[in-house]
Protein backbone atom coordinates (compact mmCIF):
# COMPACT_ATOMS: atom_id res chain seq x y z
CA UNK A 1 0.00 0.00 0.00
CA UNK A 2 1.45 3.97 -0.53
CA UNK A 3 1.71 6.00 1.37
CA UNK A 4 -0.45 8.55 -0.72
CA UNK A 5 -3.04 6.34 -0.13
CA UNK A 6 -2.88 5.88 3.77
CA UNK A 7 -2.82 10.00 4.10
CA UNK A 8 -5.97 9.63 2.02
CA UNK A 9 -7.60 7.24 4.30
CA UNK A 10 -6.20 9.23 7.30
CA UNK A 11 -7.60 12.50 6.01
CA UNK A 12 -11.22 10.79 5.22
CA UNK A 13 -10.68 9.38 8.87
CA UNK A 14 -10.49 12.61 9.98
CA UNK A 15 -13.51 14.45 7.99
CA UNK A 16 -16.22 11.38 8.69
CA UNK A 17 -14.45 9.34 11.94
CA UNK A 18 -14.58 6.22 9.90
CA UNK A 19 -13.73 4.63 6.51
CA UNK A 20 -14.48 1.62 5.22
CA UNK A 21 -11.97 -0.86 2.91
CA UNK A 22 -13.18 -3.38 0.85
CA UNK A 23 -11.09 -6.62 -0.68
CA UNK A 24 -12.78 -8.39 -3.22
CA UNK A 25 -13.35 -11.69 -3.13
CA UNK A 26 -10.93 -14.30 -5.30
CA UNK A 27 -10.03 -17.91 -5.96
CA UNK A 28 -8.50 -18.22 -2.38
CA UNK A 29 -11.91 -17.10 -0.69
CA UNK A 30 -14.49 -14.93 -0.07
CA UNK A 31 -14.17 -10.76 0.28
CA UNK A 32 -14.23 -9.07 3.17
CA UNK A 33 -14.73 -5.27 3.99
CA UNK A 34 -13.50 -3.63 7.18
CA UNK A 35 -13.44 -0.42 8.81
CA UNK A 36 -10.29 1.82 9.72
CA UNK A 37 -10.84 4.92 12.18
CA UNK A 38 -12.28 3.43 15.00
CA UNK A 39 -9.19 2.48 16.86
CA UNK A 40 -8.20 5.85 17.38
CA UNK A 41 -11.87 6.54 19.37
CA UNK A 42 -10.64 3.85 21.46
CA UNK A 43 -12.65 1.10 19.97
CA UNK A 44 -11.76 -1.85 17.96
CA UNK A 45 -12.00 -1.61 14.14
CA UNK A 46 -14.89 -4.26 12.57
CA UNK A 47 -15.09 -6.53 10.21
CA UNK A 48 -17.35 -8.14 7.70
CA UNK A 49 -16.47 -11.02 5.83
CA UNK A 50 -18.57 -12.35 2.77
CA UNK A 51 -21.60 -10.49 1.66
CA UNK A 52 -21.64 -8.39 -1.20
CA UNK A 53 -19.73 -5.09 -0.80
CA UNK A 54 -23.06 -2.55 -0.71
CA UNK A 55 -24.23 -5.35 1.92
CA UNK A 56 -21.42 -4.74 4.05
CA UNK A 57 -20.50 -1.24 3.88
CA UNK A 58 -24.66 -0.44 4.95
CA UNK A 59 -24.33 -2.92 8.05
CA UNK A 60 -20.63 -1.53 8.48
CA UNK A 61 -21.66 1.79 8.35
CA UNK A 62 -24.70 1.56 10.45
CA UNK A 63 -22.14 -0.11 13.42
CA UNK A 64 -19.43 2.46 13.24
CA UNK A 65 -21.60 5.57 13.33
CA UNK A 66 -23.09 4.63 16.31
CA UNK A 67 -19.50 4.33 17.70
CA UNK A 68 -18.60 7.54 16.03
CA UNK A 69 -21.61 9.56 17.50
CA UNK A 70 -21.24 7.56 20.65
CA UNK A 71 -24.62 5.73 21.39
CA UNK A 72 -23.09 2.26 21.53
CA UNK A 73 -19.85 -0.35 21.48
CA UNK A 74 -18.92 -3.54 20.13
CA UNK A 75 -16.06 -4.54 21.39
CA UNK A 76 -17.26 -7.29 23.73
CA UNK A 77 -18.72 -11.10 22.62
CA UNK A 78 -22.67 -10.14 22.00
CA UNK A 79 -25.43 -11.29 19.42
CA UNK A 80 -27.51 -8.71 18.65
CA UNK A 81 -31.04 -9.42 17.50
CA UNK A 82 -33.49 -8.57 15.21
CA UNK A 83 -30.81 -6.58 13.16
CA UNK A 84 -32.43 -4.05 11.17
CA UNK A 85 -35.84 -5.04 12.04
CA UNK A 86 -35.48 -8.37 10.17
CA UNK A 87 -35.33 -12.17 12.30
CA UNK A 88 -31.65 -12.01 11.64
CA UNK A 89 -29.13 -12.18 14.23
CA UNK A 90 -25.34 -10.50 14.14
CA UNK A 91 -22.58 -11.52 16.42
CA UNK A 92 -20.09 -9.29 17.55
CA UNK A 93 -16.70 -11.69 18.14
CA UNK A 94 -13.32 -11.54 18.76
CA UNK A 95 -10.73 -11.37 15.64
CA UNK A 96 -7.84 -12.92 16.06
CA UNK A 97 -4.68 -11.17 16.31
CA UNK A 98 -2.65 -13.21 14.10
CA UNK A 99 -4.78 -12.54 11.28
CA UNK A 100 -4.36 -8.58 11.62
CA UNK A 101 -1.70 -8.49 8.98
CA UNK A 102 -3.62 -10.21 6.15
CA UNK A 103 -6.87 -8.59 6.90
CA UNK A 104 -6.25 -4.94 8.61
CA UNK A 105 -3.36 -3.92 6.86
CA UNK A 106 -4.92 -0.28 5.98
CA UNK A 107 -5.85 0.39 9.08
CA UNK A 108 -3.20 -0.76 10.95
CA UNK A 109 -1.05 1.30 8.45
CA UNK A 110 -3.46 4.65 9.55
CA UNK A 111 -3.21 3.66 13.27
CA UNK A 112 0.55 3.24 13.29
CA UNK A 113 0.35 0.63 15.78
CA UNK A 114 -1.13 -2.53 17.13
CA UNK A 115 -4.75 -2.63 17.36
CA UNK A 116 -7.83 -4.82 17.91
CA UNK A 117 -10.74 -5.86 16.07
CA UNK A 118 -13.88 -7.32 16.33
CA UNK A 119 -16.00 -9.66 13.44
CA UNK A 120 -19.18 -9.65 12.82
CA UNK A 121 -21.07 -13.03 12.11
CA UNK A 122 -24.68 -13.17 10.50
CA UNK A 123 -27.00 -15.58 10.62
CA UNK A 124 -28.54 -16.81 6.85
CA UNK A 125 -31.64 -17.16 5.59
CA UNK A 126 -33.02 -19.90 7.12
CA UNK A 127 -31.47 -18.71 10.61
CA UNK A 128 -28.30 -20.54 10.77
CA UNK A 129 -25.03 -19.58 11.28
CA UNK A 130 -22.12 -20.22 9.19
CA UNK A 131 -20.70 -23.05 11.33
CA UNK A 132 -23.88 -24.88 10.82
CA UNK A 133 -24.00 -25.51 7.14
CA UNK A 134 -22.09 -27.97 5.26
CA UNK A 135 -20.87 -26.41 2.91
CA UNK A 136 -19.52 -22.99 1.68
CA UNK A 137 -22.03 -22.94 -0.87
CA UNK A 138 -25.31 -23.30 1.09
CA UNK A 139 -24.50 -20.35 3.80
CA UNK A 140 -26.43 -17.43 2.40
CA UNK A 141 -24.81 -15.50 5.13
CA UNK A 142 -21.35 -14.12 6.66
CA UNK A 143 -18.67 -16.73 4.83
CA UNK A 144 -16.22 -16.94 7.72
CA UNK A 145 -15.08 -17.27 10.85
CA UNK A 146 -11.98 -16.25 12.27
CA UNK A 147 -10.85 -18.36 14.85
CA UNK A 148 -12.26 -21.22 17.16
CA UNK A 149 -16.28 -21.71 16.66
CA UNK A 150 -18.22 -19.74 19.44
CA UNK A 151 -20.64 -21.06 21.94
CA UNK A 152 -23.29 -18.70 21.12
CA UNK A 153 -25.76 -20.15 23.14
CA UNK A 154 -23.51 -18.64 26.29
CA UNK A 155 -23.34 -14.90 24.92
CA UNK A 156 -24.92 -12.14 25.98
CA UNK A 157 -27.89 -10.75 24.02
CA UNK A 158 -29.16 -6.92 23.26
CA UNK A 159 -31.76 -6.15 20.56
CA UNK A 160 -31.46 -3.97 17.70
CA UNK A 161 -32.16 -0.33 18.44
CA UNK A 162 -32.71 2.16 15.74
CA UNK A 163 -30.19 4.89 15.52
CA UNK A 164 -30.13 7.87 12.74
CA UNK A 165 -26.46 9.03 11.83
CA UNK A 166 -26.91 12.97 10.46
CA UNK A 167 -24.62 14.18 7.64
CA UNK A 168 -25.73 17.66 9.19
CA UNK A 169 -28.03 18.43 11.75
CA UNK A 170 -31.49 17.23 10.54
CA UNK A 171 -30.38 15.46 7.45
CA UNK A 172 -29.85 11.83 8.01
CA UNK A 173 -27.09 10.18 6.55
CA UNK A 174 -28.84 7.25 4.96
CA UNK A 175 -31.15 9.95 3.11
CA UNK A 176 -32.20 8.89 -0.53
CA UNK A 177 -31.11 11.64 -3.52
CA UNK A 178 -31.70 11.45 -7.45
CA UNK A 179 -28.89 11.73 -8.90
CA UNK A 180 -28.43 12.79 -12.88
CA UNK A 181 -26.42 10.10 -14.93
CA UNK A 182 -23.50 12.21 -14.78
CA UNK A 183 -23.11 12.45 -11.50
CA UNK A 184 -23.76 8.67 -10.84
CA UNK A 185 -21.35 7.85 -12.78
CA UNK A 186 -18.60 10.46 -11.47
CA UNK A 187 -18.21 12.15 -14.74
CA UNK A 188 -19.37 15.49 -13.73
CA UNK A 189 -19.66 17.41 -10.07
CA UNK A 190 -22.94 18.41 -8.43
CA UNK A 191 -23.63 21.68 -9.70
CA UNK A 192 -27.23 21.75 -8.69
CA UNK A 193 -28.91 20.62 -5.38
CA UNK A 194 -32.61 20.79 -5.22
CA UNK A 195 -34.60 19.85 -1.71
CA UNK A 196 -37.94 19.58 -3.58
CA UNK A 197 -41.53 20.64 -1.90
CA UNK A 198 -41.99 17.12 -1.38
CA UNK A 199 -39.23 16.85 0.50
CA UNK A 200 -37.38 14.50 -2.25
CA UNK A 201 -33.86 15.72 -3.02
CA UNK A 202 -31.36 15.90 -6.45
CA UNK A 203 -28.05 16.38 -6.96
CA UNK A 204 -27.78 17.27 -10.35
CA UNK A 205 -24.68 18.14 -12.84
CA UNK A 206 -26.65 21.54 -13.89
CA UNK A 207 -27.16 20.51 -17.75
CA UNK A 208 -29.62 19.68 -19.92
CA UNK A 209 -29.79 15.38 -20.62
CA UNK A 210 -31.42 15.02 -23.67
CA UNK A 211 -31.79 11.97 -24.72
CA UNK A 212 -31.78 10.11 -21.44
CA UNK A 213 -35.22 8.96 -20.03
CA UNK A 214 -36.27 8.44 -16.60
CA UNK A 215 -36.55 5.05 -15.87
CA UNK A 216 -33.87 4.35 -18.69
CA UNK A 217 -30.72 4.61 -16.84
CA UNK A 218 -30.79 8.27 -16.86
CA UNK A 219 -32.13 8.72 -13.02
CA UNK A 220 -30.17 6.77 -10.23
CA UNK A 221 -30.80 6.95 -6.21
CA UNK A 222 -27.80 7.57 -3.89
CA UNK A 223 -27.47 8.76 -0.53
CA UNK A 224 -26.67 11.87 0.32
CA UNK A 225 -24.17 11.17 3.36
CA UNK A 226 -22.17 8.97 0.84
CA UNK A 227 -22.67 11.47 -1.90
CA UNK A 228 -21.41 13.98 0.81
CA UNK A 229 -18.09 12.13 2.26
CA UNK A 230 -17.02 12.01 -1.64
CA UNK A 231 -17.90 15.71 -1.97
CA UNK A 232 -17.76 17.45 1.37
CA UNK A 233 -19.15 21.16 -0.12
CA UNK A 234 -22.36 19.33 -0.36
CA UNK A 235 -22.89 19.87 3.35
CA UNK A 236 -23.05 23.56 2.83
CA UNK A 237 -26.17 23.04 1.23
CA UNK A 238 -27.83 20.45 2.56
CA UNK A 239 -29.76 23.13 5.31
CA UNK A 240 -31.56 23.59 2.06
CA UNK A 241 -35.44 24.39 2.99
CA UNK A 242 -38.33 22.28 1.04
CA UNK A 243 -38.63 24.06 -2.17
CA UNK A 244 -34.97 25.85 -2.00
CA UNK A 245 -32.54 24.75 -4.90
CA UNK A 246 -28.93 26.04 -4.77
CA UNK A 247 -26.40 25.85 -7.64
CA UNK A 248 -22.90 26.66 -8.43
CA UNK A 249 -20.85 27.31 -11.26
CA UNK A 250 -17.83 25.03 -10.68
CA UNK A 251 -16.71 22.52 -7.63
CA UNK A 252 -15.17 25.55 -5.09
CA UNK A 253 -17.29 28.60 -6.25
CA UNK A 254 -19.73 30.14 -4.00
CA UNK A 255 -23.29 28.32 -3.92
CA UNK A 256 -26.52 30.31 -4.93
CA UNK A 257 -29.84 29.71 -3.23
CA UNK A 258 -32.81 30.65 -4.57
CA UNK A 259 -36.86 29.49 -3.76
CA UNK A 260 -38.80 27.51 -7.01
CA UNK A 261 -41.66 27.07 -8.58
CA UNK A 262 -43.91 24.36 -6.94
CA UNK A 263 -43.52 21.95 -10.01
CA UNK A 264 -43.63 18.14 -9.49
CA UNK A 265 -40.68 16.11 -8.57
CA UNK A 266 -40.90 14.76 -12.20
CA UNK A 267 -41.93 17.26 -14.03
CA UNK A 268 -38.93 18.85 -12.45
CA UNK A 269 -36.32 15.78 -13.43
CA UNK A 270 -37.87 15.88 -17.07
CA UNK A 271 -37.25 19.47 -17.59
CA UNK A 272 -33.53 18.24 -16.44
CA UNK A 273 -33.24 15.72 -18.59
CA UNK A 274 -34.65 18.08 -22.26
CA UNK A 275 -38.27 16.60 -21.98
CA UNK A 276 -41.07 18.71 -22.73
Amino acid sequence: MSDDFIDHVRAQVRSHGVFLIHVHEDEDGPGWTYTVGLHALGHPEIVLFGPDQESAKLMLNDLAFRVVDGVERFDEPVVIEGYIGSPYEVAVLPFPAEQHDDHLGIAMGVAGEELTAVQLVVTGRDHRWPWEYETFGDQGSSAVVAGPVPDIASLARRPWTEHVHEVVSGVAYGTSAYLCQRVQTGEAPVLDVVHDHDDSWQLLCGGLHAGEAAGDDGIALGLLGRMAEHDPSLREVLDLPRGFDASRTAPGETWTRAAMPRRGLWARLRERFGRR
